[in-house]
């Protein structure tokens, strides 16, 4: 079609690009439809016959032949240079290379480049102090996480021997346990499988 727009090449071989892709269902697609609501019923893509790439979506293309089109002519800018390296590339492709290294040109050059080499040692530096500082953040996450372990062990094995003998003492069914030492045992990762949670009305005593 002489008004559409010019297909550009593949953006990853660089070959000559198709934008004659298309598919079509005998049923519309569940749970698809297109950003104006139609059902998906059939669709248009670009594709390079050379690398195999095509700008399908969610497996199935886009709603007019337009769009494809548009789709695949869409391109990332290139990411934009810093002015001082923009700046150096420049110096460096006009500078004489017969000319002496004392020349004013090669010496800003030179100059630049010790400047950039500084800016990356100190980011190494700030990363390396970064990582330094997670990594003993780590160690003591790990160390208070063993701790935490320990006192909760240390609470299951104070505590049930205790609770079972509360719940005795107080006349409680078998395996049924005061909810606040329910709670506590749970809490601190008790296996609560053997135990129940009585559902007290009147107090039990004075030891809770």
């Amino acid at each position: 079609m002489s008004d559409e727009p010019k297909l550009l090449p593949c953006p990853f071989c660089g070959g000559e690009a198709s934008a004659e892709g298309y598919q079509r269902w005998t049923k519309p697609c569940p749970d698809m439809t297109w950003s104006n609501g139609e059902p998906v019923t059939e669709a248009y893509f670009c594709n390079c016959p050379s690398c195999g790439v095509a700008n399908t979506v969610s497996d199935v293309g886009h709603q007019t032949r337009a769009d494809a089109i548009a789709a695949w002519n869409r391109r990332v800018p290139a990411p934009a240079v810093p002015d001082d390296v923009a700046g150096l590339v420049a110096e460096l492709r006009s500078a004489n290379p017969d000319e002496h290294c004392n020349d004013s040109k090669c010496k800003d050059a030179a100059a630049t480049i010790e400047a950039l080499a500084a800016s990356v040692d100190r980011a190494n530096a700030a990363n390396e102090a970064l990582c330094a500082d997670v990594e003993a953040q780590a160690a003591e996450l790990a160390r208070l996480k063993a701790e935490n372990d320990d006192l909760k062990s240390s609470v299951i094995a104070f505590c049930a021997p205790w609770a079972v003998q509360h719940a005795r003492d107080a006349g409680l069914p078998k395996g049924h346990l005061h909810p606040t030492h329910y709670d506590i045992l749970e809490r601190a990762g008790g296996r609560m499988d053997s135990f129940t949670r009585a559902a007290l009305t009147q107090p039990t005593g004075d030891r809770t």
